[in-house]
């Protein structure tokens, strides 16, 4: 139960679910990431380390870069499942 409860906090952060949303576009690296997103490379890491250590994302070595893709592509699902559910509720 633990580690359920540790994936959704890992997707209880805007920044989180927007680096899911990103690396679930192809694999990627952190400078890039860092030029799609505002925030600094240490705070990056930071939420890098939260989706890895949540089972969430993958890292790979490649010389010296570190490049990351999602683990399983049907938490894209459950990323843009909410998403859509409030979107249907703005609409209304």
């Amino acid at each position: 139960m633990k580690k359920l409860s540790n994936f959704f906090k890992a997707l209880a952060c805007e920044w989180r679910i927007r680096i899911v949303e990103i690396v679930g576009e192809g694999e990627v690296g952190q400078a890039e990431l860092v030029k799609k997103i505002p925030i600094d490379f240490t705070t990056l890491s930071r939420h890098l380390k939260v989706l890895k250590d949540s089972g969430i994302l993958i890292e790979r070595k490649e010389g010296k870069r570190k490049l990351y893709s999602v683990k399983d592509t049907r938490v894209l699902k459950i990323v843009k499942l909410p998403k859509d559910l409030l979107r249907n509720d703005i609409e209304r």
